[in-house]
């Protein structure tokens, strides 16, 4: 009795017989040694790409951020500022470029097992490709709604990160009028908005999941029905095939949803991007004199002064002389200019007509990074210390406050 011819179709397993076990095993460690080639490959492309991005994008937010226009960091909280900087290039770091990898990994999947699928029938060719453009077709439903959900949820992080800061800022003073309460709530709720779209999030993958493994599971009956329609099939090419089949509903489940996962990430790509773009000072401009200033000579030429196109001048026509080593004294209710006044000396805002002069060197010609590395300012917090100070210490008035903390004058 000959043992062998039960087996599935001719298979005789003699030394003569063309599909041998050395050939299954050949074939086996040539599709093992293409895929640690790969691998290898893959992970390599992922990491440098992943890291030469991320770095050129964050020097490029970084760059235009610190030199973005007093306006803009007055209008733009800081908590949509540190979500970019801190959640979102956590994404690219992390998330995405893990997304990349695993992408290509499952593609590289999928088109393997479509590849030995193809040794039983080439019939199986077109039920792979309608396989894989109902799960395309699935995935493109699935953005639709997906995608501003990943917006959403990107965006209800910032609120929670300007809250958070502003109540650390103003902590003594929520306390003094035992006002923790309210802000307990807002935190809440916002906490609550921000947990309704991530679950919206998880709900939209896990209807994908669903409707990508009944694709898989009618793509592997499909082929089981081949096999066991094929009279002749060796017993080895059935396992052989059969072992990569298995594995098409997680491959093309995970292909599809690491394509998907990487299209949503590149919220975090776009949200960093928008502020990279954001417009800057002007940093051109002529080089000062090396010495420059030498003397603190500071003229000001019917200066008119805006914060924005839109809104109302908040100096105008201000024109005034100071000489050197003078003291001058700015007075005025609040609103007045005086801080105006000190950002213009600095650039911090820019002129709509007039000049300032310093020792003869019209400020808005040169550089900004000379400009403000040549000027000095005493903060008024620093003053206001030096005068709490004084004030403790203070025995006879103020006369005896001036006399005993004096504030040195500098050069402009």
């Amino acid at each position: 009795m000959h043992y062998h011819q039960y087996s599935l179709g001719s298979y005789s397993g003699s030394d003569e017989e063309a599909h041998s076990i050395k050939y299954w095993l050949s074939l086996y460690a040539g599709a093992c040694l293409v895929s640690v080639v790969f691998g290898i490959a893959r992970f390599i492309f992922t990491f440098l790409a992943g890291y030469k991005a991320s770095r050129v994008m964050f020097e490029r937010i970084l760059f235009t951020v610190l030199r973005a226009p007093l306006r803009w960091t007055d209008t733009v909280p800081v908590g949509r500022i540190l979500n970019r900087l801190t959640a979102d290039f956590n994404s690219i770091d992390s998330d995405l470029v893990h997304m990349l990898e695993w992408c290509i990994a499952n593609w590289l999947k999928v088109a393997s097992i479509c590849a030995a699928s193809l040794f039983v029938s080439p019939l199986i060719a077109p039920v792979a490709a309608l396989c894989l453009g109902l799960c395309v077709w699935l995935a493109k439903v699935y953005l639709i709604a997906a995608r501003p959900a990943k917006r959403l949820d990107s965006t209800l992080k910032s609120p929670i990160f300007d809250l958070f800061g502003s109540t650390l800022i103003g902590l003594t003073t929520i306390r003094a009028f035992d006002r923790a309460g309210p802000y307990v709530r807002a935190m809440h709720a916002k906490v609550e908005e921000y947990s309704t779209a991530s679950l919206t999030l998880y709900l939209f993958n896990r209807w994908l999941s669903w409707n990508m493994s009944l694709a898989g599971i009618t793509f592997t009956a499909v082929v089981t029905i081949f096999l066991l329609a094929r009279p002749g099939i060796e017993a080895a090419l059935a396992g052989f095939v059969l072992s990569f089949t298995l594995q098409f509903s997680q491959a093309v489940l995970m292909s599809v949803r690491a394509a998907s996962f990487v299209e949503l990430e590149m919220n975090a790509v776009e949200r960093v991007i928008e502020y990279s773009e954001v417009e800057t000072e002007n940093l051109g401009g002529e080089k000062p004199p090396a010495a420059w200033p030498t003397q603190g000579r500071l003229e000001v030429n019917d200066l008119v002064v805006g914060y924005a196109p839109h809104l109302p001048a908040v100096l105008k026509d201000v024109s005034f002389h100071i000489n050197p080593a003078e003291r001058v004294g700015v007075v005025g209710r609040t609103g007045a200019g005086k801080s105006s006044l000190t950002l213009a000396l600095f650039r911090f805002v820019e002129p709509r007509s007039g000049s300032i002069h310093v020792d003869g060197v019209d400020i808005s010609k040169i550089n900004l990074s000379d400009l403000r590395s040549r000027l000095a300012i005493i903060p008024q917090v620093v003053i206001s210390l030096h005068l709490n100070r004084a004030t403790t210490n203070a025995t006879s008035g103020p006369c005896s406050l001036l006399w005993n903390y004096p504030l040195e004058p500098r050069s402009v």
